[in-house]
């Protein structure tokens, strides 16, 4: 039996250690533990122990040290059993940002990330958070190698070369069994049943920590004649307010409130109505929408003609409306809201690496990750600033070849690593083995670089960047292919690997402030500014905000954002979350226009945001009073 301690190496299990802890934690207090204390407390211990070790080749240091304490409590050795306690809460409190963490990092750090005990106060450090998700994720690999990955991964992490999802920071190496993996997706069928079936994943989904995405465009449309009950159809869209309800009331992995994304069709008699339906700012706030449209609709708008709108339960068309007309409703509820987000069908089916499995038609709650019924898939992000050369003039290249390599193999161990909230999930999961890797840390590399984000220099360094990650991880996937097999649903013609899909490039929203960098492929938000982060209000001011070369997002040009996304796009296997930031006179015609050169240049979807629109934002200029 191995014991995995704070910093993720393993030892052999020796209970005499837990004697002298003991010894030594009585004499701390002028007390003595002598051996016949031992014998009488021991069989204590190890009958407890055998509980945990049954079947088990590791043990985590805390589960011993939650053993010990539970059998101290039910003895006589009271004294002790205080000091025990209070010298570990002690130590632990007064060294908790051992890596330097800003003040907003070690906020959310304690908030979210850092394991606590049952008052709620913290019981690791930030380096050993790090080391226990490096040790879990690699538990996997086999005897030969673990000890080896256990220290290459404790290394990546500790010095935020690179950070996993927020998910696996959370539930690696506790108690709680949480997912690692951030995104899952699920299509809802036309039943009642499995409604209200996909209603509990999705909870239970939320309940292990993951985000999910959900698509209604199965669900009859409103009006429709039910033969059960002879009643007619509430609509598709009243659904929504169960997800809403329930996203509301399960908070996610216990750590954050559920991450949603509901979709549906261009061509669902609903459309309208869901398009819609957050025009309230009070209603359906715990959800983002998107609506997926297809070249078809791209044509009918240059055409000037209607499209079918088709019931998905009976497959005929029951109305028809006008391209231009669905086209400038949309365009008007971004310019109000900043949704409904769009997904491009055919760019998303063109790159998809198992065709044999059903098209696309579904994605994770930021739109990165475009997935199948019951796929989930496993994210990761790469701190570029970390791997600029000594002189800041250019990337260090072998160093981010080296963490793009190593990055590859955590996220296809963490596939295995981690549990799923349904059989059929996890079967997916394997059968595909879709990893994420990607970037945070852009913005700043163009900064350091003396390049605006603004510049042409921009989009060309995004094509160097990402185009050299992509090419690294796809040729590590092979590697592990060959060492380790292929994803089980690999047919001839795609390419060869471990991993279907390799690169997706999520938004870091919390991963990029503790690694203290700039979110995504995202510019800084602005040189001072106030985020909402589990209802509290932080401050943060960007240490490159008097640089010349500093741009906030709202400070560069619709164009370019639409440009930096589709160089981005170009490069990553999956897809690409960034948002096209547009001043507040922008008018509805011009976002139509940006919707109609973003499928031309080829992007899987697009994201408006006017500022100052209609929806509260969780990032404002300028810094609010600080609740921190």
């Amino acid at each position: 039996m191995k014991v995995i301690k704070k910093l993720g190496y393993r030892q052999d299990f020796d209970i005499n250690k837990v004697r002298d802890a003991l010894k030594k934690t009585a004499k701390s207090i002028d007390n003595k533990f002598i051996n016949a204390d031992w014998k009488e407390l021991k069989p204590r211990i190890e009958s407890r122990l055998n509980h945990i070790m049954k079947g088990r080749e590791e043990i985590y240091f805390w589960e011993i040290d939650e053993v010990v304490i539970d059998a101290l409590l039910r003895s006589r050795f009271n004294d002790i059993t205080k000091e025990y306690i209070q010298t570990r809460s002690t130590v632990i409190k007064d060294h908790l940002n051992d890596l330097g963490l800003s003040p907003h990092a070690m906020f959310i750090m304690k908030e979210r990330y850092l394991r606590k005990d049952n008052e709620g106060e913290p019981i690791e450090t930030v380096k050993e958070l790090m080391c226990r998700v490096a040790s879990a994720v690699a538990a996997v690999e086999p005897n030969g190698l673990r000890e080896k990955y256990t220290e290459l991964y404790s290394n990546m992490l500790v010095n935020r070369d690179f950070l996993p999802n927020s998910p696996a920071l959370v539930s690696a190496g506790t108690k709680h069994k949480g997912t690692l993996a951030a995104c899952f997706a699920f299509s809802i069928e036309d039943s009642l049943d499995n409604i209200l079936d996909t209603v509990k994943k999705t909870a239970k989904t939320f309940q292990l920590g993951g985000g999910v995405g959900v698509s209604i465009a199965k669900l009859r449309e409103r009006g429709s004649k039910i033969h059960t009950t002879n009643g007619y159809s509430s609509g598709s869209v009243e659904f929504l307010n169960l997800f809403d309800v329930m996203c509301t009331t399960i908070k996610t992995g216990g750590f954050r409130r559920g991450a949603l994304m509901c979709l549906t069709e261009y061509n669902h008699p609903d459309i309208e109505w869901f398009i819609h339906c957050k025009r309230d700012v009070n209603k359906l706030n715990n959800m983002n929408i998107s609506v997926l449209v297809d070249d078809k609709f791209f044509d009918a708008i240059k055409r000037n003609e209607n499209v079918p709108l088709v019931s998905p339960k009976t497959g005929e068309t029951v109305d028809t409306i006008s391209a231009n007309l669905l086209l400038e409703q949309i365009a008007t509820n971004i310019w109000e809201t900043g949704e409904p987000g769009l997904l491009f069908y055919n760019a998303m089916n063109k790159a998809n690496p198992t065709p044999h499995l059903g098209d696309i038609r579904l994605t994770n709650p930021c739109s990165e990750s475009n997935l199948l019924n019951n796929e989930a898939c496993v994210l990761g992000s790469i701190n570029l600033v970390n791997h600029m050369n000594e002189d800041k003039t250019d990337m260090d290249w072998d160093r981010l070849a080296e963490i793009t390599k190593l990055s590859t193999r955590f996220l296809d161990d963490m596939l295995d690593a981690s549990p799923y909230p349904t059989p059929e999930i996890d079967n997916m999961v394997k059968s595909t083995r879709k990893i994420g890797i990607g970037i945070m840390g852009f913005a700043d590399v163009l900064i350091n670089m003396g390049i605006k984000y603004s510049s042409e220099e921009a989009v060309k360094m995004a094509g160097k960047i990402m185009s050299f990650i992509n090419d690294v991880a796809d040729q590590e996937s092979i590697s592990l292919g060959e060492e380790k097999g292929l994803y089980k649903e690999y047919k001839p013609g795609y390419r060869k690997r471990r991993n279907s899909i390799t690169t997706v490039l999520a938004p870091t929203g919390t991963l990029s402030l503790i690694a203290g960098v700039s979110p995504g492929v995202e510019p800084n938000f602005y040189r001072e500014y106030s985020r909402v982060i589990d209802n509290r209000v932080v401050n943060v001011t960007h240490p490159l905000k008097d640089n010349p070369n500093f741009e906030s997002c709202t400070e560069i040009k619709p164009e370019q954002h639409l440009k930096i996304l589709a160089e981005f796009q170009k490069h990553t296997e999956n897809s690409v979350s960034k948002t096209i930031n547009v001043p507040e006179n922008t008018t509805v015609e011009d976002v139509k226009q940006l919707i109609l050169k973003a499928h031309k240049m080829g992007v899987k979807g697009i994201t408006i945001l006017r500022e100052n629109s209609n929806r509260e934002p969780l990032i404002k200029k300028g810094c609010a009073e600080c609740q921190v």
